[in-house]
C-alpha cells in the first residue's frame, strides 16, 4: 500500500515541482527583459536629447531634463556618476564639450545596457555623425515655370 501510494504521489509532487520552477524562471527572464527593455528606451530618448543640449550652450533643454531624470531612475551609479561628470564638463566649459568625457559618458551607457558583450575593447572611440543641415528652401516644392 506505501509502495502504491508513494509510486503515484512521486511523480505528482516531482511534475508539479518542476512546473512551477518553469514557471518562476520564465517569469524571472521575462522580467529582466522587459527590464533591460525599458532601460534601451530610456538610454534611446537620453542619447536623442543630447545633441540638442550641447548644440544650445545657453540653458538646460527640457528633453534633456526629463530624459536625464527618467535615466537616473533606473541607470546603476557608475551610469550615473558618468552623467554626473558630463554635467559638471558641460556646465564648466559652456562652450565645447570634452570628447573624452562624451565617450566616456556613452561607453558607460553602453556597458550597462549590454553587460555580457566582452568583445569590445575598453578604450574604442565611438563614431560621431553630424546631421546634415537641411535646406531653407522646399526640395519637394514644384518649380516655378515662367
Amino acid at each position: 500500500m506505501i509502495s502504491y501510494l508513494f509510486a503515484t504521489v512521486l511523480p505528482l509532487v516531482v511534475g508539479i515541482a518542476v512546473a512551477v520552477l518553469t514557471y518562476l524562471l520564465t517569469k524571472r527572464k521575462e522580467r529582466e527583459a522587459d527590464w533591460r527593455k525599458m532601460k534601451l528606451d530610456l538610454c534611446k530618448n537620453f542619447i536623442m536629447a543630447l545633441p540638442a543640449q550641447i548644440s544650445d550652450f545657453t540653458d538646460i533643454q527640457p528633453a534633456y531634463v526629463e530624459a536625464t531624470n527618467a535615466l537616473g531612475l533606473v541607470a546603476p551609479p557608475s551610469v550615473l556618476d558618468a552623467v554626473a561628470t558630463f554635467n559638471e564638463s558641460f556646465a564648466k566649459q559652456q562652450t565645447k564639450i570634452s570628447g573624452r568625457t562624451l565617450q566616456t559618458l556613452l561607453r558607460t551607457l553602453r556597458r550597462d545596457i549590454y553587460p555580457n558583450h566582452r568583445h569590445t575593447k575598453e578604450n574604442f572611440d565611438l563614431p560621431f555623425f553630424q546631421k546634415p543641415i537641411a535646406p531653407k528652401t522646399n526640395p519637394f516644392a514644384l518649380a516655378e515655370s515662367n
